[in-house]
């Protein structure tokens, strides 16, 4: 969903990202985890980082990686904050490093790496 939420910010400058990731963000609390805006919160606030740094910075490959990583170790790191904060969640910061957040990092960045090149294509004829 992230991957999905950031080529549509990078890629297709034109649509409301921010609106997605909003709806993304209730649909994903009202089918997981109940508990309406957090997600929502955490997506939200994922794009407005990723809109503040992108203004600082020219965007290649590479550097759309570790903006996607940062963003994505800060997403992921709100919604155990905040599951920890209400009681949902009973895990060490230790094990959520190494059972969440590690694989979740390390699939995410795969998918990223695998559909960079058809969506950058996609979006160069789209908007030629």
């Amino acid at each position: 969903m992230t991957v999905g939420i950031s080529f549509i910010y990078f890629f297709f400058p034109k649509q409301s990202v921010f609106l997605y990731a909003l709806l993304f963000g209730v649909a994903y609390d009202s089918y997981y985890s109940g508990i309406i805006g957090i997600y929502a919160a955490g997506l939200a606030t994922f794009i407005y980082l990723l809109k503040k740094v992108q203004n600082h910075l020219e965007i290649t490959p590479g550097v759309m990686v570790l903006l996607y990583a940062t963003s994505l170790i800060y997403l992921e790191t709100f919604i155990y904050v905040m599951y920890q904060f209400i009681g949902m969640v009973d895990l060490s910061f230790g094990r959520f490093l190494i059972e969440k957040l590690g694989p979740t990092l390390l699939l995410n960045l795969i998918f990223l790496i695998i559909f960079y090149y058809p969506f950058y294509k996609l979006s160069q004829w789209m908007y030629k």
